[in-house]
């Protein structure tokens, strides 16, 4: 409201970074120039502050209201016909420029007969007469017609263009999206329609003009063109609604009171306005130079001034720590708080690691006698899960499914487990033991408690001096094992076989009888190897020992030694003789997980996922591995 101005506030620096004091300092009278004309003001009273000058300015009295922001609307009906030959190959000719005659105009912004074209073409426009402080609109929607006037060959693309006359006259396009079909030399008539849409952000300079224009591209020189906007071709322009002042306000505080003192509504109150002042850090002046400050005897002194900056920044630890002692958190294990972490919030995990795929099945079975009490379940593909609909399949001949696999489902991890014919996921707290370690269908060799003489001997705890003459495995009539013919030469052909890449195992038990059946007792001497308790470590036994599995690492096949993986739980041993007896066994290779303490006899498809799996994994499992998987 120009009638309800009492102080007028004008900084001592313009736009430009000038500073204007001594002009400002001796003004007599200030003119505002409001929309519906200028107000003079005559000046009062003149108070200098730190970068500011406070006018109090005498009343004009006047009885009318300044606009804040006006609505911009405008409907407007495009129209226009020309005919042009295309003479650049290549290249968008920016002309025909459209007709606008208004049918909402409040404001008379609309610019009939103004625009010109790159061939003489005059259209018209509308014009931003004030400063907008707010967006504006704009939307065109209409359709073209066209009659291929004359033309032997080639093509033309046209567009419907929006484009602006800058204030210096220039022309600056301001959409390129709105192609319509090409028109061939073929045609005849034919109507293209169109749609443009674009936002005019706040600023914009009084004075500019848009408008809606036609443009062609031609791979021709001979195709002449007539184009006309149709009836129903309009042009909108909208924005929010207009507002404006309706009560007196004071942008300022009530000067003629000490605003400072009046604490019931202090908005400043308990903030600071200037930053505090160190009690030992100085400010060094490079006013004059980047290499010797020109307060360098007050600084020498400790007389210089104190700098702007808090001494809480070097002491409290939320400074400090980031900036100059480094943070620091640690943490035993993935997703998991225990007792010793540190830098974590209370007792959630320092760490976590959440799994988004979902290993699928063909089917399960039990790993007896190799690995008693055990079974495993065969793989057969693995989906990553980026989001319910944004899956990858990665089949088991990935070069990395192996990979993965391991990294998943470590030793000891107990994971989720869900068969798609039944309803139930328990799997009895069964722990991998291990992954892709197929258990044969028979064993190869075996030694029997039963034998006369010790056909093995442990020489230590790595190391066993077994026979080269062992009997192989064979099955009778009920399916069990038994003990058929002799075979000679057995060291030499394992130590080939492991130099070839493939692996074998070693099943050790207290007692060992044929035809093989329970009750098996493996030989682990106890809870030695209890994988459920880490080592003095932190890491846990080999889970595999704790069944009476060793892993055959290597044979010297001339002294017969083979050296086991993990050490043996007792060091004097034989095998036969009464003591303890074995199977020997090679591992096939397949893609699975084996388990202790669950024989997955009977198991059909299903799939597998680790327990840190993500929400979306855990929610949408059923559709995912229907949609995408196995899952029938």
């Amino acid at each position: 409201m120009a009638d309800a101005v009492r102080f007028i506030k004008i900084s001592k620096k313009d736009k430009n970074g000038v500073n204007k004091t001594i002009s400002l300092q001796s003004l007599s009278e200030i003119t505002i120039p409001y929309s519906t004309g200028n107000v003079r003001y005559d000046i009062l009273n003149i108070i200098e502050k730190p970068t500011y000058f406070l006018y109090e300015v005498n009343n004009p009295n006047l009885e009318w209201a300044d606009r804040a922001e006006v609505e911009y609307i405008l409907t407007g009906s495009v129209g226009g016909s020309y005919t042009d030959p295309i003479t650049l190959t290549g290249t968008y000719i920016n002309s025909s420029p459209s007709t606008l005659t208004p049918i909402t105009d409040p404001f008379n912004f609309v610019i009939p007969n103004s625009i010109i074209g790159d061939k003489g073409e005059v259209g018209g426009g509308y014009s931003l007469n004030t400063y907008p402080q707010k967006d504006i609109y704009i939307y065109a929607t209409g359709s073209v017609h066209f009659e291929v006037e004359s033309g032997t060959v080639g093509a033309i693309t046209p567009r419907v263009q929006l484009l602006k006359i800058n204030k210096n006259n220039t022309v600056t396009t301001l959409n390129n999206d709105i192609l319509l079909p090409s028109i061939l030399h073929t045609d005849t008539t034919l109507t293209r329609s169109f749609e443009v849409l674009y936002n005019i952000p706040s600023g914009p300079s009084p004075g500019e003009i848009y408008y809606i224009g036609l443009t062609r591209q031609g791979t021709s020189t001979d195709i002449v063109l007539s184009s006309s906007f149709s009836d129903t071709s309009f042009l909108y322009i909208t924005s929010s609604v207009s507002s404006g002042l309706a009560l007196e306000t004071i942008p300022e505080p009530y000067f003629s009171e000490d605003f400072s003192r009046a604490l019931d509504c202090q908005p400043l109150l308990n903030n600071a306005v200037n930053n505090r002042l160190s009690s030992f850090h100085q400010d060094i002046d490079y006013s004059l130079g980047m290499l010797t400050p020109t307060n360098f005897e007050l600084l020498i002194s400790g007389s210089a001034l104190k700098a702007s900056i808090q001494d809480s920044n070097y002491t409290l630890k939320r400074h400090t720590n980031p900036r100059y002692n480094g943070s620091r958190t640690t943490s035993q294990k993935l997703n998991e708080w225990t007792a010793g972490d540190t830098g974590s919030f209370g007792k959630q995990p320092n760490v976590e690691n959440l799994d988004t795929t979902i290993f699928e099945f063909a089917y399960g079975g039990g790993t007896y006698p190799e690995i008693v009490g055990g079974g495993a379940i065969l793989l057969s593909q693995a989906i990553n899960v980026n989001g319910k609909d944004d899956v990858r399949i990665i089949p088991t001949t990935d070069e990395y499914f192996d990979k993965i696999l391991q990294r998943k489902f470590l030793p000891t991890t107990t994971p989720n487990v869900t068969q798609y014919t039944s309803t139930s996921n328990n799997t009895g707290g069964a722990k991998v033991i291990a992954t892709n370690l197929g258990v044969p269908p028979i064993s190869n060799y075996l030694i029997i408690t039963a034998a006369v003489a010790a056909i093995g001997t442990a020489v230590n705890n790595t190391t066993l001096d077994i026979s080269s003459s062992l009997q192989r495995v064979a099955k009778n009539s009920n399916g069990y094992y038994v003990a058929g013919a002799t075979e000679n030469n057995i060291t030499n052909k394992i130590s080939e076989s492991i130099n070839n890449g493939e692996e074998w195992y070693i099943t050790i038990f207290n007692s060992l009888t044929t035809p093989v059946d329970d009750p098996l007792e493996p030989f682990n001497s106890g809870s030695d190897y209890d994988y459920t308790q880490p080592n003095s470590d932190g890491t846990y036994p080999e889970p595999l020992a704790r069944n009476g599995v060793y892993k055959i690492v290597e044979i010297n096949a001339p002294q017969k030694y083979y050296i086991v993986s993990p050490p043996l739980p007792e060091a004097s041993f034989d095998l036969g003789n009464s003591d303890k007896g074995c199977l020997i066994w090679k591992a096939i290779a397949r893609k699975d997980i084996t388990f202790d303490e669950a024989t997955f006899s009977g198991v059909g498809k299903g799939a597998i996922t680790t327990t840190t799996t993500t929400q979306t994994v855990e929610e949408n499992l059923q559709y995912i591995t229907k949609t995408y998987g196995t899952n029938t």
